[in-house]
């Protein structure tokens, strides 16, 4: 039976458990758009194109398995750039379907015409453009790209012309497993362990497979180590995990780096450049990978072998006790110390931003309304710095931010594809500066009628530049802007908004929306002078 790229390009999607995809229509891909839809893909219409990448990104996240996003020429493709980038530096699954001119139209054409091989080669684990002629050969690799043991976006460039060229139907292999055989390193490592009486473990954004963070668990309880994770890995290890120290690169963070500082050797697993927002500044660390890679910004040795194997014998090993549990609570307590350690000096401010909830205090009456299950997205600025360390995740893959890109918007689209993918109610915790850069997502959020809850920390600027700008005495660089209505915003939109006050109205109003099953909003004021107190 006769088929056509489009057709065997959504047969491909479909086949690696593709269930929807993300996207803004155009002309250049609207055949593909179709042809998903006849072979079961859901379409969701989202509002800009870096939502639809976010959005992707999310529900790689949460499955495990690739997710789709699609723009179409020029301003689509230049504003997927973002959500793209993201996935890049997250080293997620995302498969992102461009549309563009075909050959002869991109050697003549400048309207909306942009080189975009070039675009998005230097943000993407795979790019290429997809024909009748190299359609097996293309497919098949950006299969085993999204398999490899460090994953990333591969982008797919197609014009419409190709899309509708036919073509017998594919019987692509399946995509190829790490082609080394690889052993154990745990003798290696049980020798250095013997050596050491302060180690610690350190994981990052490349724990992701199931077993692997069940192997992870299990090894810090045997040894009694001290771990400290990354934002990216949090869930992996239980916050209630007595041996958890703590999240670097974040506020609170200087026990956990005490930590790392005492430490006469460093575990890393799934350690990675992107999980860091400073350098690397403690003892290089002996970095356990499945594959090598090359990484300036992350010292150490590194040692090849099947993780799963090595930490296992690892356990059986009989090493230990390593203080875990008295070393991780002596760097938590320093995390509440932080609270109040800064210096910085008080200035005016507007009345805007005086009066809120402390934001740490606000997270803990959300959580405490929130089921342990739930899965929680994060925007980026001020508030994400605090998240990172004082929400509690107790489960992996439930706990979504954009940590390497760092890019405002992210929380909202993020928790709309968590929300499609999962089967556990979703918090957003976003910063009214994120909200206002994507607040048409919450249409999106209202047309799904997906079982989200918002909640907007409200105090009208950009508070991390303002903060920052202030540490460097360069108190005109205008970061402020005007207090917007986000309940009757959210309203207008479709989603049911709510005002909270002071703690008890919080903590009823996320009890109240998580437990309707139905998109909501809260706002709620914070104080931004809690960001000086903790230091800046």
């Amino acid at each position: 039976m006769e088929s056509n790229v489009s057709l065997e390009i959504a047969r491909y999607l479909r086949g690696l458990g593709v269930e929807r995809a993300y996207g803004l229509p155009g002309g250049e891909v609207t055949h593909v758009i179709d042809a998903m839809i006849e072979v079961g893909i859901d379409w969701v219409l989202v509002h800009h194109e870096a939502a639809a990448a976010h959005m992707a990104d999310a529900e790689s996240q949460v499955t495990g398995r690739p997710a789709v996003c699609v723009s179409t020429v020029g301003p689509g493709a230049s504003n997927l750039v973002n959500g793209v980038a993201n996935s890049f530096l997250e080293r997620s699954r995302v498969i992102a379907i461009v549309g563009e001119y075909d050959a002869a139209e991109r050697s003549s054409m400048v309207h909306m015409n942009l080189d975009l091989k070039a675009l998005f080669e230097p943000i993407s684990a795979y790019v290429e453009r997809i024909d009748a002629a190299n359609l097996a050969a293309t497919l098949s690799h950006a299969a085993n790209v999204l398999q490899a043991p460090i994953p990333g976006p591969v982008t797919l460039l197609v014009s419409a012309s190709d899309q509708r060229v036919p073509t017998a139907p594919l019987d692509l292999p399946a995509p190829l497993a790490n082609g080394q055989v690889l052993g154990s390193a745990a003798g290696t490592v049980a020798e250095l362990l013997e050596g050491a009486s302060r180690p610690a473990l350190i994981l990052g954004v490349g724990v992701r497979d199931p077993d692997l963070i069940d192997s992870a668990r299990a090894l810090v309880n045997a040894l009694d180590l001290p771990v400290v994770i990354t934002p990216k890995a949090k869930g992996w290890i239980s916050s209630d995990d007595p041996r958890l120290a703590g999240v670097l690169a974040s506020y609170g963070s200087s026990g956990s780096e005490q930590l790392l500082v005492d430490a006469d050797l460093i575990l890393a697993i799934g350690l990675d450049g992107t999980d860091f927002i400073r350098p690397w500044r403690f003892t290089a660390p002996l970095r356990l990978e499945p594959a090598s890679r090359t990484d300036p910004s992350v010292p150490g040795e590194q040692i090849i072998c099947e993780l799963n194997l090595t930490l296992g014998e690892l356990c059986e090993s009989g090493l230990g006790p390593f203080g875990g549990v008295r070393r991780a609570a002596e760097a938590r307590g320093q995390a509440e110390v932080d609270r109040n350690a800064g210096t910085l000096p008080a200035r005016t401010l507007p009345d805007h931003m005086r009066g809120g909830l402390d934001p740490v205090d606000a997270l803990r009456a959300i959580r405490h309304a929130t089921p342990r299950s739930a899965i929680t997205t994060c925007d980026v600025g001020m508030f994400k710095l605090a998240i990172c360390q004082y929400w509690d995740s107790y489960s992996p893959r439930t706990f979504l931010v954009s940590n390497g890109l760092s890019t405002m918007a992210y929380g909202l689209p993020a928790a709309s594809a968590a929300a499609l993918a999962g089967d556990e109610p979703v918090v957003t915790l976003v910063g009214d500066g994120g909200l206002l850069m994507g607040a048409g997502e919450l249409e999106t959020l209202a047309r799904l009628d997906l079982p989200v809850t918002v909640v907007v920390a409200v105090d009208s600027s950009l508070a991390l530049i303002r903060l920052k700008a202030e540490i460097d005495d360069l108190t005109e660089v205008p970061n402020d802007f005007s207090r917007a209505d986000y309940v009757a915003l959210a309203e207008a939109l479709g989603v049911s908004g709510r005002r909270a006050r002071n703690l008890d109205e919080l903590e009823d109003a996320v009890a109240t929306a998580v437990s309707s099953g139905r998109p909501a909003l809260i706002e709620v004021p914070v104080d931004y002078t809690a960001y000086r107190r903790m230091g800046g």
